[in-house]
């Protein structure tokens, strides 16, 4: 059966019969289909639901996870159930939680597309939609207001501060989903530290991961060479010089681009760069699983290895501690829905706003 999917106000599912067995879910005027029993944990349909927050990020994850389950098991009816619940109380342009789960809709209906008979689910609801994106001003008070990404930003940077106190040249190997938006930090940094040394302050190469895959926060209007250009006029307004170089590259072979142009130019290079690897919130792009039955290794030890055979003077990595890469569809879902959540539980906070919806489970 085909399920209509619309984006129409919230309506509850039609009540369960007197005698308290599945319910009946018209489909057309003509056609219904046999519809289980609600997901255990959630209010039957027959009870009033009033009072029921589906607001509540925590009910909303809830509701993931069962779908999720049921499309994992092939399990077409329950998932036709719950997608059209998820579909008509997660709006695309509601609060903070309504437009991740909806995110997360649209991502369980692209599983659903390559899932046996839930595919039956899908037919009439578009799943594609394009990311929103950040102008530069945009992404720069984006970041700002995410203590998410600010953390990172001032950890990594006192560490590699710390580490380039001595070397003339230093090569960073920016690999971040920030669009570079810690660099003038990091310059300024530099300057002022090595200003108040009265020291000249070391020659920087910036390598940057353009990443190609479209992974939020998308940045619009500016091409990576712009985005150099205005990096490089800044830096040599604090007295840095600053080389920059932008290599397309995509976590889908462990960004192997990247770390080639690393090795040439090691390989090649008469200044004897220190090279410090900055990964921002990246690694968890890289799955974790064998790449075939012939490799013991993963996408993500491999890359590690080949971080370790470019000699780095250091490595600095941000992470959130989350499992994306699980044998378990529900840890995987869960993991990912907090992961997500995340900044946005700490831009309300950075904010001073008093506490919205309840957050996910942990």
């Amino acid at each position: 059966m085909m399920m209509q999917f619309t984006e129409i106000p919230f309506s509850p599912p039609p009540p369960l019969s007197h005698d308290h067995h599945p319910t009946l879910l018209t489909m057309n005027r003509t056609t219904t289909a046999a519809i289980r029993p609600w997901p255990g944990g959630f209010p039957m349909p027959s009870k009033s639901l009033s009072t029921v927050n589906f607001g509540d990020a925590n009910c909303m994850e809830q509701l993931l996870v069962h779908c999720a389950e049921a499309i994992d098991n092939n399990d077409a009816t329950p998932a036709q159930q719950i997608l059209w619940v998820l579909n008509n109380i997660a709006r695309p342009d509601g609060d903070s939680t309504q437009r991740l789960t909806c995110a997360f809709l649209r991502a369980l209906v692209s599983r659903a597309a390559l899932t046996g008979t839930c595919k039956m689910v899908i037919p009439n609801f578009n799943p594609i939609s394009s990311p929103r994106k950040f102008s530069l001003l945009e992404l720069a008070h984006f970041i700002d207001l995410t203590p998410w990404h600010r953390f990172g930003f001032t950890a990594s940077n006192s560490i590699i501060l710390e580490a380039i106190s001595d070397l003339p040249v230093i090569h960073i190997v920016d690999l971040s989903i920030t669009h570079c938006m810690q660099i003038p930090t990091l310059i300024d940094s530099i300057a002022t530290r090595f200003e108040a040394q009265g020291r000249i302050p070391p020659i920087v190469k910036l390598t940057v991961g353009a990443i190609s895959d479209e992974i939020p926060p998308v940045f619009d209007l500016l091409s990576y060479d712009e985005l150099g250009i205005r990096l490089i006029n800044f830096s040599r307004s604090r007295n840095i010089v600053l080389e920059f170089k932008a290599i397309p590259t995509s976590p889908s072979d462990g960004f192997a681009s990247l770390l080639e142009e690393i090795r040439q130019s090691k390989l090649y290079s008469n200044d004897a760069a220190a090279i410090i690897v900055n990964c921002q919130m990246s690694l968890h792009l890289l799955q974790e699983e064998e790449v075939s039955s012939l490799s013991s290794s993963s996408m993500r030890e491999m890359f590690l290895q080949a971080v370790r055979s470019l000699e780095p003077s250091i490595m600095v990595v941000v992470e959130e501690d989350a499992d994306f890469t699980g044998r378990s569809v529900v840890g995987r879902l869960r993991s990912a829905f907090n992961h997500m959540w995340s900044p946005m539980r700490g831009r309300r906070g950075s904010r001073g706003r008093s506490p919205g919806p309840s957050g996910p489970s942990g």
